[in-house]
């Protein structure tokens, strides 16, 4: 009898060691292969209020020195992009120049492509299109240390514990970490599968100021739980946008989730549904007679799926019209009055946002405000919503303007005796005012009430 339990320990000590033999093999594989794969992208902007930049994990997907990069918002307008460039890890940190291809506000991937002009050789990440991921699968990661200043390529290995909606895809690991955010997933074939991209909070219990805990949400910059399959991306990577690419939309400014016990004329709800809280005049909704407060119960003839919390089915709702383009949808309308109906409509790109509008800044006054779109009109519910305009959305403190009693949220509608309401007639103005050395009156509109504040410029 003991010799049987020495030989089945001997044994399962020789399939361990088998195994981690395996991994080892699969981790340097990788490594060998894709190691130079992958970059740090950097996009530098520079506008009146100085230069910022945004940086991502790059990914080389064409032999060409097309990148994409993870980790970009999107917040910028191309006409201020200063600088391009891809800092390929090592202590020499070898630095290309490269030029911006688009962004995708979709999946939040943006794309650069290498100079030609420069010499590199360019190995491309094949990514499949499909993940095929189950639970208990081993996936490897691939990704560089971002606090490390030779931002070190870097391997991790995990297994898929579970695979969630949430309202995208999004594939959890047990048993070990994937590396930092940017990185590219594999599975056991060494088959791209996967990125790691948007992390959950974790819920982490720090002291209190009385002696008990308190819990905060933290997130590890280099140990990650989360990763998105290529499901949820592989669309832009076969079609990278060109510039900013407008999210399709169907006019809607503002939904709301309806419960199922929401009862339009006696007719009980047997499945989630949105209803429509700001349908936007002249656009895809309005056009086929779709009215505010009626809801959507089913997508391309499928009623709605139900979420955890309603924020969820609205994302998931939005992000379903996103990735339809230019395609038509077939919409299931539930009207107030209890009468279905079936609506088919084609999305088209976004109106212009708010965080896109042009923006001026005046240093010296200490002001940031940014010219109306036509979205302020249906997303504003303030009294001074419809009003033309320029919007102040940054007063600095102990600044001429917080002195003079400026606020954010205030409408600008003339400066002196002239009426604004674009951001180039308002620096006009105000850099004649500091040129002649006279104060910058500014007639402003809050709530229902109208001001004058005269701000001063310094002496």
């Amino acid at each position: 009898m003991k010799k049987l339990t020495i030989l089945a320990v001997l044994l399962a000590a020789t399939t361990l060691a088998s195994a981690a033999d395996t991994t080892s093999a699969l981790l340097k594989g990788v490594y060998k292969k894709y190691a130079t794969s992958v970059a740090m992208g950097r996009l530098e902007i520079k506008n009146e209020a100085g230069t910022t930049a945004q940086t991502g994990t790059a990914v080389c997907i064409r032999k060409d020195g097309l990148y994409l990069v993870s980790g970009l918002n999107g917040s910028f307008n191309i006409e201020n992009l200063d600088n391009c460039k891809l800092i390929f890890p090592g202590q020499n940190r070898k630095t290309i120049t490269a030029s911006f291809i688009g962004f995708d506000p979709l999946t939040g991937l943006g794309f650069l492509q290498a100079s030609k002009a420069e010499a590199h050789t360019h190995t491309p990440v094949p990514f499949q299109a499909k993940s095929a991921a189950t639970v208990g699968d081993k996936v490897l990661s691939l990704g560089l240390s971002t606090t490390d200043a030779a931002i070190t390529p870097t391997l991790g290995v995990a297994y898929i514990a579970s695979v969630h909606r949430v309202p995208n895809l999004q594939i959890h690991v047990t048993g070990g970490t994937l590396t930092s955010a940017g990185s590219v997933v594999f599975n056991t074939s060494g088959q791209a599968i996967g990125l790691v991209l948007s992390q959950p909070w974790t819920p982490h219990l720090m002291p209190n100021r009385n002696g008990g805990t308190a819990n905060m949400p933290l997130r590890n910059q280099e140990a990650t739980s989360n990763f998105t399959p290529v499901e949820e991306f592989v669309f832009a990577l076969a079609a990278p946008p060109k510039g900013m690419r407008r999210m399709p939309w169907i006019g809607v400014g503002s939904y709301s989730v309806v419960h199922e016990d929401y009862a339009p004329k006696g007719k009980k709800l047997t499945s989630p549904a949105v209803k429509l809280d700001s349908v936007i005049p002249g656009d895809p909704a309005d056009t086929a007679g779709i009215r505010n407060g009626e809801m959507i119960v089913s997508l391309n003839g499928k009623v709605l799926p139900t979420f955890a919390n309603n924020a969820l089915l609205t994302r998931w709702l939005v992000h379903q019209i996103g990735r339809a383009g230019s395609s038509k949808i077939s919409l299931g309308i539930l009207s107030t009055a209890g009468v279905r109906r079936t609506v088919q409509l084609q999305p088209v790109p976004i109106r212009k946002l708010p965080a896109e509008a042009v923006k001026v800044y005046n240093k010296v006054l200490g002001l940031l405000a940014r010219e109306k779109v036509f979205l302020d009109s249906f997303l504003d519910k303030s009294p001074t919503a419809k009003i033309p305009g320029l919007l102040v959305i940054g007063v600095g403190r102990g600044t001429p303007c917080a002195l003079a009693g400026l606020r954010v949220g205030d409408v600008i509608v003339g400066i002196g005796t002239k009426p604004v309401s674009s951001a180039d007639a308002a620096k006009t103005l105000m850099n004649a005012a500091q040129k002649a050395s006279k104060p910058v009156r500014f007639t402003v509109k809050r709530g229902t009430n109208t001001e004058i504040i005269t701000v001063r410029f310094p002496s």
